[in-house]
């Protein structure tokens, strides 16, 4: 009897925490549109949202909106940019060429479970710490 109340406990809180992920997407998608009737209006104030930058507006009723914009940008094509980065003299270049490390999660688990002296020096400067556990809940 205790194992099916515990069951039902679960699953209780499995449906309570789908129904706060339902409401969280839902208030987001409402803040979101809300974001945009806000730039609209501003440019209706004649207070243009730049592509870049922030523009500032105090309400009649107390409160000071600053909106910030930005742009995401990337490069898409390190090959052609090595083959044309000598056509920029190198003090006026927008990007720079640097070396990275990425740490490979599937090796290092691999050496934890076969060599574990070698992953204790390794484990000398990785630091490790528990990620949030993801949750998936499909109505069956």
């Amino acid at each position: 009897m205790a194992h099916e109340e515990k069951d039902q406990t679960l699953a209780e809180l499995v449906a309570k925490w789908n129904t706060q992920k339902k409401s969280e997407r839902a208030a987001t998608s409402s803040r979101v549109s809300t974001e945009q009737e806000i730039i609209t209006r501003l440019s209706e104030l004649d207070r243009e949202v730049p592509a870049e930058g922030a523009v500032t507006y105090e309400t009649p009723n107390g409160f000071k909106l600053t909106v910030t914009t930005k742009l995401n940008r990337k490069i898409v094509d390190t090959d052609k940019l090595r083959e044309l980065q000598d056509d920029i003299p190198e003090n006026l270049r927008p990007w720079a060429f640097v070396e990275s490390i990425k740490l490979d999660a599937r090796g290092l688990r691999w050496l934890y479970e076969n060599e574990p002296g070698l992953a204790a020096v390794c484990g000398e400067f990785i630091e490790e710490k528990p990620a949030k556990p993801g949750f998936k809940v499909v109505e069956v």
